[in-house]
């Protein structure tokens, strides 16, 4: 543990429960000045003050001196930011980033048996098609929809992390580190929609793309591409009429959104601008813009990654329940709410402890 208390530790924390600093400094009888200066200076964080804080905002003295600070996410959040509260994006991405000092935490003793992630020049290629075409032939993936993205990329050491982002407005984004990248995606969306949510971020990845313009559109370029490649399903569009009854008939097939697949039909040139807006106006009539037919739902892909390494701590390094919250620097209530796929049942990935 450091001498001195990490000012970004405060403001991660502070901001991962939605609250100002006015609003801390009430909470505790202090002045926003005062809470001002320790988010800025460790050496303006007296024991009190600090004893304060972590009572109201209810994580232990030892979280404020880890040497953790705030990453950005790799894609902002774009257009989408705009109508979001501030106040809510700094949550996000504080809790986002609690997660990756804990994921951090964990590699530091566990190598992750891992397949090599394709990184591409997208230079060297005439589309972003033809890069998710080559991505599936590296991975040797049958043609065809791809039964289980989610475990595609925690092959690649990829922790992906189910999180309450408290908005629709924002499907998922990754952080990037030394050790790995984490891809972040909406619990509460529909497993098709975060199925392109982790192709979206795997082609940002996979692209290596920074904060450029268009990264957007090549991102979902490539997800589209990737879950749908163009000589599998293009015969899927022939031989009838593109209606929205035909492209619902597909979703549980390719396991993608009905929106997803009237995109994709367009790429394709397989449908005119009418076709396509007569389909998007009946779609968003009967509300499958927000949300599709239960019926249609695609079945959960849960992430083992994470668990897998809580796992090894527990029953290979023989950390006790207690011990790993104190390593983690969480309480037991916190951790269970930041890691709601802790109970799932899947099968884990391949790991082993560094020798």
């Amino acid at each position: 543990m450091n001498n001195l208390a990490n000012p970004e530790m405060l403001l991660l924390a502070r901001e991962s429960r939605g609250i100002t600093q006015s609003q801390l400094a009430e909470k505790i009888n202090v002045s926003q000045a005062a809470i001002s200066k320790a988010e800025k200076f460790s050496n303006k964080i007296s024991e009190q003050l600090l004893s304060d804080i972590s009572r109201e905002l209810k994580y232990p003295i030892s979280f404020f001196y880890q040497n953790g600070k705030r990453f950005s996410t790799t894609n902002p959040f774009h257009r989408k930011k705009q109508s979001i509260p501030q106040k809510t994006l700094d949550k996000i991405e504080a809790i986002a980033n609690i997660k990756r000092i804990h994921i951090e935490k964990l590699l530091e003793s566990i190598e992750i048996e891992s397949t090599s992630i394709p990184y591409v020049d997208k230079d060297e290629y005439s589309s972003i098609e033809d890069i998710a075409l080559h991505v599936r032939q590296l991975l040797r993936l049958p043609r065809g929809p791809i039964e289980n993205i989610t475990s595609i990329i925690e092959n690649f050491g990829i922790p992906v992390i189910l999180c309450d982002f408290y908005t629709d407005k924002i499907d998922g984004f990754t952080i990037s580190n030394i050790l790995t990248n984490i891809i972040f995606v909406n619990i509460n969306m529909p497993w098709c929609r975060i199925r392109f949510t982790l192709a979206h971020e795997l082609g940002h990845i996979i692209l290596n793309h920074t904060h450029e313009l268009g990264i957007e559109d090549e991102a979902n370029q490539f997800a589209s591409s990737f879950l749908m490649p163009k000589n599998d399903i293009y015969k899927d569009f022939l031989g009838e009429r593109i209606t929205l009854e035909r492209i619902a008939s597909l979703k549980p097939y390719w396991k993608v959104s009905m929106q997803s697949l009237i995109y994709r039909a367009k790429s394709l040139n397989l449908i005119d601008d009418k076709i396509y807006q007569n389909l998007w106006i009946t779609l968003n009539k009967l509300g499958y813009k927000k949300r599709e037919p239960v019926n249609l739902n695609i079945k959960n892909e849960n992430p083992t990654l994470f668990k897998t390494l809580i796992d090894i701590h527990k029953n290979d390094l023989k950390y006790s329940t207690n011990e790993l919250f104190e390593f983690l620097n969480i309480y037991e209530q916190d951790f269970n709410e930041m890691y709601p796929e802790m109970n799932n049942k899947e099968k884990k990935i391949s790991l082993k402890l560094v020798k």
